[in-house]
């Protein structure tokens, strides 16, 4: 996904073609198992994503995989089938991203409306009705956008509304510079988790050194910090129905705002 968030899952899978059409409302779909036989519907699993973060475009991000979305075989459409998401009386068509490995559409956000996505296929049982619909916008009212802060320091997250009838989670990524001990460079660390979840009282208070900390490390060096940019990210879910044909899946409706920190280290 683009942003702070939920982190786009590495290609560390298999894809297979399965069938698709394209132009239109369509993207692609249908030669697909090892024998050269269409993917039948159960034995696809769905992973789809509406997600806006902002007050105005809603991202889709849909796909398809045989039950384990990051290790298992993933199934591209190529050609029969059509893949498209609604929300009232608009419409997309999904366009297969090569460096998300998910099918993708932008539609307008609306708040408390069903987004549908809907799979015809050009063979075998379509499956035209996974359904969420997104929490109302809110505002991240602190801290600040690019406040300062050090060692010691606790930072305050307030937002309005609360979420109190979503899934409230606070995430952290951390991007610090590091000096090299022996040469004029910087090198980059980087750090992503999960600061709390299910927060439905509006706010959360978390010291820095607990923000610096959380979550896992994409990179990271044993070099003394210069400074680093922290983006706090509230995220309000829900979670949606994927259509019965498919084998399993999820469906999640997501609205997300974020505020960027300057962290830089005490003497």
């Amino acid at each position: 996904m683009r942003r702070l968030g939920l982190i786009a899952l590495p290609l560390l899978a298999t894809t297979v073609a399965i069938s698709a059409c394209s132009g239109g409302d369509t993207a692609s779909s249908s030669n697909g198992g090892e024998d050269g036989t269409p993917v039948t519907t159960p034995a696809m699993f769905i992973s789809a994503t509406v997600e806006a973060e902002d007050d105005y475009t809603a991202e889709i991000s849909v796909s398809f995989h045989d039950g384990d979305p990051l290790f298992g075989t993933r199934f591209q459409l190529t050609g029969g089938d059509a893949l498209r998401a609604c929300v009232a009386a608009q419409c997309s068509a999904l366009a297969f991203d090569s460096q998300r490995s998910a099918h993708r559409a932008d539609l307008p956000y609306v708040a408390e409306t069903a987004y549908t996505i809907s799979l015809t296929r050009a063979t075998g049982a379509s499956a035209p009705n996974s359904v969420v619909d997104l929490p109302v916008p809110f505002a991240i009212l602190a801290p600040a956008q690019g406040l300062r802060v050090t060692d010691g320091d606790s930072v305050t997250v307030q937002w309005a509304p609360a979420g109190a009838d979503e899934v409230v989670d606070v995430w952290a990524e951390t991007r610090c510079d590091h000096q090299h001990r022996s040469l004029p460079v910087l090198l980059p660390s980087v750090r992503r988790g999960r600061l709390a979840e299910n927060v439905d009282t509006g706010i959360l208070v978390a010291d820095v050194d607990t923000i610096l900390d959380s979550g896992w490390m994409l990179l990271n060096w044993d070099e003394p910090i210069v400074r680093c940019e922290i983006a706090i990210e509230v995220l309000h879910q829900r979670v949606g129905t994927i259509d019965p044909l498919f084998g399993g899946g999820s469906m999640l409706g997501l609205v997300s705002r974020k505020v960027t920190l300057d962290y830089t280290p005490g003497p």
